[in-house]
C-alpha cells in the first residue's frame, strides 16, 4: 500500500533552513519504511539525548471514531509538544504518516494537523511506535550524515549536510554489495528558506519527497527504481532532483552504468515534430483536449543514459510514480474527478490520495 504524507508543516526556523530540511527528510525515510544503517553521531540528529528528540512512545493507538487524535496510555504528551512533528510508524499504511502536532488534549491525547490528515480517516490500530521531534537545533556543517537502506532491494540513500543551508543527497544503487558505489549527489540551496511544507509518496523502494518554501513553490527529491528495465538490469536505481521552473527533461538524474560508474540520465519527452528542436516538448505546444478524445494526456517518462559509447546512449526504463502532462495546466490543481492525479508545475503530475485529499499549501 502507498504511504502518504501531505502538507507536513515543518516548524519554522530563523537560521539553517537546510538543516531543518535534512532532519525532516531523514524522518520521512523512516516513515517510508527505510532503515538507518549508520550515522555520524551528530548531537542534533533527533535521537535519544538530542535536543531535537522529544519522545518515542511505543503504545500509541488510533481510532476512526476520533479522527486526527493520537492516544497513549502512558501519558507521554505535554502542551509544549504543540508545534513539534510526530511520525506514526504504524503497521497499517493508512495510519503511517507524519504531521505537525496542533492540539494538546491531555497527557494521553494529542491532535494532528487537519491540513495533512488522511482523507480516509484512521484504521483502528494499537501498539504503534511514534517519534516526536523538532528541528530547532542545527546539524554540524560538513560532518552530519546518515546512510539509509531501502525497504526492498540493494539501494541505499546517503544524506549529508555539506555546507551551511546546503543539504546534499546521494544514491548507492548497488548498496554495499559487493561494493559501496555512489552516484553524483544533488544539492538544494536552502539559505533563505525557513518555512517548509513537505509531501511524500512512498511505495516499496520508491520514495518521492517534494516540498514548498516561501520563495520556491516546488522542489522534489526522489530515490527509486526504473520501471520496465531489462530483466538483466539488476540495479536500475536512481536519484532525481527537480524544480518547478524547469521541465522534467531538464532535471538532475543519476544512476550507475554497466561498469558501476556514475552516469547522467535524462528524462525524455515527445518533441513537437520530427524537425523541431529537442527542447520543443509536445506538451508545451498542444493542449490535451486536442487529443485522446478530450482526456488529459499522462505519460510515464522514459529515461535515456548519457551518450557514452560503451555503456550509455540507450533507453533504460521509465520513472515510477511521476507522470508528465500538458505544461500550462493551473498549478497545484487536480487533474481528474477521481482524485488520482495532481498537476504540480510545468507539466509534472504526481499521484493524489483520492478526491478529498488536501491540496498542497505553499508557505508565505
Amino acid at each position: 500500500m502507498t504511504i502518504w504524507v501531505r502538507n507536513l508543516d515543518v516548524p519554522d526556523v530563523t537560521v539553517e533552513g537546510g538543516s531543518a530540511l535534512l532532519i525532516t527528510i531523514r524522518e520521512l525515510l523512516r516513515v517510508a519504511k527505510w532503515t538507518e544503517q549508520s550515522n555520524d553521531g551528530d548531537p542534533d540528529w533527533p535521537d535519544a539525548g538530542s535536543p531535537n528528540f522529544v519522545v518515542s512512545p511505543v503504545d500509541l493507538q488510533v481510532d476512526p471514531l476520533s479522527p486526527r487524535v493520537i492516544t497513549s496510555l502512558s501519558s507521554p504528551f505535554t502542551s509544549a509538544m504543540v508545534g513539534d512533528m510526530i511520525a506514526l510508524l504504524a503497521t497499517n499504511d493508512q495510519n503511517r504518516s507524519m504531521w505537525r502536532i496542533t492540539g494538546y488534549i491531555d497527557a494521553n491525547n494529542i491532535e494532528v494537523d487537519a491540513q495533512g490528515f488522511t482523507p480516509w480517516n484512521w484504521v483502528l490500530e494499537t501498539g504503534i511506535t511514534g517519534r516526536v521531534v523538532q528541528v530547532a537545533y542545527a546539524l554540524s556543517v560538513g560532518t552530519a550524515q546518515a546512510l539509509w537502506n531501502a525497504p526492498v532491494g540493494n539501494m541505499q540513500a546517503r544524506l549529508f549536510y555539506a555546507a551551511a543551508d546546503s543539504p546534499t543527497f546521494y544514491v548507492r544503487p548497488k548498496g554495499q554489495v559487493p561494493l559501496a558505489t555512489e552516484c553524483t549527489g544533488v544539492t538544494f540551496a536552502e539559505s533563505g528558506d525557513y518555512k517548509h511544507r513537505m509531501h511524500m509518496i512512498a511505495e516499496d523502494q520508491n520514495a518521492l519527497i517534494w516540498w514548498s518554501t516561501e520563495d520556491l513553490p516546488f522542489r522534489f527529491l526522489m530515490w527509486g527504481a526504473l520501471l520496465d528495465a531489462d530483466a538483466a538490469d539488476t540495479d536500475p536505481n536512481f536519484i532525481l532532483k527537480g524544480y518547478d521552473t524547469l521541465r522534467l527533461s531538464a532535471y538532475e538524474m543519476y544512476m550507475l552504468d554497466g561498469a558501476d560508474a556514475n552516469i547522467t540520465v535524462y528524462p525524455t519527452a515527445p518533441k513537437k515534430n520530427l524537425s523541431a528542436a529537442i527542447t520543443a516538448n509536445f506538451f508545451a505546444y498542444f493542449h490535451s483536449r486536442l487529443a485522446n478524445n478530450g482526456n488529459a494526456l499522462l505519460r510515464s517518462p522514459w529515461v535515456c543514459l548519457a551518450n557514452t559509447a560503451a555503456v550509455g546512449a540507450c533507453v533504460r526504463g521509465r520513472i515510477p510514480i511521476l507522470a508528465q502532462t500538458y505544461e500550462e495546466y493551473e498549478d497545484l490543481r487536480p487533474l481528474d474527478a477521481a482524485g488520482a492525479w495532481l498537476h504540480t508545475y510545468t507539466g509534472v503530475a504526481v499521484p493524489r490520495n483520492g478526491p478529498d485529499d488536501q491540496l498542497p499549501i505553499v508557505p508565505v
